[in-house]
C-alpha cells in the first residue's frame, strides 16, 4: 500500500509538470509513451490550455504525427459532461483550420489522418468525425452560386483529378467512404439551394460518391432516383435554381461514371429531348424557358453541342421553343468560339452544328 501511495504521489508530479511544461517538438511523442503508461490524459492536457494558438499548436501535431492521442480527443468529446464537450469546438475549429491548409496546399500535412484513426476509434466515432469533415467542405470556398458553377464545373473537375494523388485527395476519398450517407448529405445540402454552399467541393465529392456508387446495385438506384426527383421537383416548382442544380449533378455523375445515368448526350435525351412524353404542354413550355435562362450561363462547347444535336421532341403548336432554345445554344458557341480565337489570335470559323427538330405532332 505504502509503495502505491508513493507511486500515485510521483504519477501526479509528474502529470503536474507534463501538464506545465511549454509544448515543443517531440512533445507528443512523450505524451503518448505517457498515455501507453496511464500517465497522462491528452484532453486533460489540451483543456488546461488557455491560449489559442497553444491549443492550435497542439492540435496541428496531433493531426500529423499521433492518431492515438487524437482519438483520444474525439472519444472524448462524446462523453456527457460539460468539460468534455469544450473537446468538440476545439476539435470542430481544428479541423476547419487543417482543411483550410490542405485546400491551400494539399500535402501540407504529411498523410491522411483519417485513415490513421480508423484503427483506433469505433465505427459510429469515425462516421461521425467523417460527416464532420464533409459538412466542413461544404462550408469552404462558397464564393461561387450555383449559376457560376455551370460554367467553372470542368475547371474544378480537372483540378479535383490533380489533387488525386494528394494528402487532400485521400482525404477527401475517405470522408464520403459511406457512399449512401455520403449521398444524402451532399444531396440534402444542394436541395437547400444554400448560398453558403460550396458547389465545388459539393461537386468533387459527388464524383467520389459516385464513382464508388457503381459498385452496388442499390446505390445505383438511388442516384438514379434522386435525379428524378431533381426534374420532377422542377416541373412542381419551376424555380431556375432546381434546374441548375439537376445539370450540375447529372452531368458530375455522367462525366465520372456513364454506368450510372448513361452519357451526357443519352441522359440529356431522355431528359429534356424526350420530356413530352412525361409532362404536359405547360410544363414543357417552362422548362425550355427554364433551358433558355441557361444558355448564357454555359462554358462547355461540348455541353453546347449536345443541347444544339439532340432532338428534343414538342407538344403541337410548340416548335418555336425548341428553335429558340437551338439557336441560342448556337449563338453561344459562336460566341465563345470567337472569344477563343480572339484570345489566341486566330480567325473563329464557322461552327459545324447540326440543328435537329423533332416534332412529334402527329
Amino acid at each position: 500500500m505504502f509503495h502505491n501511495k508513493i507511486r500515485n504521489i510521483l504519477q501526479s508530479l509528474l502529470q503536474e509538470y507534463l501538464y506545465a511544461h511549454e509544448w515543443n517538438l517531440g512533445s507528443a511523442r512523450v505524451l503518448s509513451m505517457f498515455k501507453k503508461a496511464r500517465i497522462v490524459s491528452i484532453s486533460e492536457y489540451v483543456l488546461r490550455l488557455h491560449s489559442k494558438d497553444a491549443i492550435q499548436q497542439v492540435m496541428n501535431d496531433l493531426l500529423e504525427a499521433e492518431p492515438i492521442l487524437l482519438a483520444e480527443l474525439i472519444g472524448n468529446s462524446s462523453l456527457d459532461s460539460e468539460l468534455f464537450t469544450s473537446l468538440k469546438d476545439i476539435l470542430h475549429e481544428s479541423f476547419s483550420t487543417v482543411l483550410d491548409d490542405l485546400l491551400e496546399n494539399p500535402s501540407v500535412i504529411p498523410f491522411n489522418y483519417l485513415e490513421q484513426l480508423e484503427p483506433h476509434l469505433t465505427d459510429q466515432e469515425i462516421e461521425r468525425v467523417r460527416l464532420q469533415h464533409l459538412q466542413l467542405l461544404l462550408r469552404k470556398d462558397c464564393t461561387c452560386t450555383l449559376q457560376e458553377a455551370i460554367g467553372r464545373q470542368e475547371q474544378w473537375r480537372l483540378a479535383a483529378n490533380r489533387n488525386h494523388g494528394t494528402v487532400l485527395g485521400q482525404m477527401m476519398r475517405t470522408v464520403v467512404q459511406d457512399t449512401v450517407c455520403s449521398f444524402d448529405t451532399l444531396l440534402g445540402a444542394g436541395e437547400k439551394l444554400d448560398a453558403n454552399v460550396s458547389w465545388k467541393h459539393y461537386l468533387t465529392l459527388l464524383g467520389i460518391v459516385a464513382k464508388a456508387a457503381t459498385s452496388e446495385y442499390v446505390n445505383v438506384l438511388r442516384v438514379k432516383g434522386a435525379v428524378k426527383n431533381m426534374f420532377n421537383k422542377i416541373l412542381a416548382d419551376g424555380r431556375f435554381e432546381t434546374l441548375l442544380l439537376l445539370m450540375v449533378t447529372s452531368r458530375e455523375i455522367c462525366a465520372t461514371d456513364e454506368s450510372i445515368l448513361g452519357s451526357y448526350t443519352s441522359w440529356y435525351k431522355y431528359i429534356i429531348g424526350e420530356m413530352t412524353y412525361r409532362v404536359d404542354k405547360a410544363q414543357f413550355i417552362a422548362v425550355m424557358g427554364l433551358m433558355n435562362k441557361l444558355v448564357p450561363l454555359e462554358g462547355s462547347v461540348e455541353i453546347l453541342k449536345v443541347h444544339a444535336s439532340v432532338s428534343i421532341s414538342f407538344p403541337s403548336l410548340c416548335m418555336e421553343h425548341v428553335v429558340t432554345f437551338k439557336n441560342l445554344c448556337k449563338s453561344r458557341i459562336i460566341k465563345i468560339e470567337e472569344a477563343k480565337c480572339r484570345q489566341e489570335g486566330v480567325q473563329p470559323l464557322d461552327p459545324d452544328i447540326s440543328i435537329v427538330i423533332d416534332s412529334d405532332d402527329d
